[in-house]
């Protein structure tokens, strides 16, 4: 996107919101990011965690609530981190610590 503003083929808002649009129709089109990025962080399976829409989604909810209430505060956080512990915490609220 930086590009596309930087060279003036589009304005910052409309650069903003076609990354959001564009980024919540690929978190629903497929899980495949999120099973790369988990690998070897949760157990996936019949013993594990169905990884699933549903759990991505609740993962990026809880990441965008802890970067809204970081940034209100004024404290430095990472989104990286935040989407981590997003995905980590609902692993364990679907199977809990086992």
């Amino acid at each position: 996107m930086a590009t596309l503003i930087a060279t003036g083929a589009i304005k910052p808002k409309t650069a903003v919101t076609l990354a959001a649009i564009l980024n919540q129709v690929g978190a629903f089109l497929s899980t495949e990011v999120a099973k790369t990025v988990s690998g070897g962080i949760i157990r996936e399976g019949s013993d594990g965690v169905q990884i699933t829409p549903d759990i991505i989604f609740a993962g990026l909810m809880g990441a965008i609530l802890w970067n809204m209430i970081t940034w209100l505060k004024g404290l430095p956080s990472s989104s990286s981190h935040a989407l981590f512990g997003g995905l980590i915490g609902t692993a364990i609220a679907g199977i809990g610590f086992n």
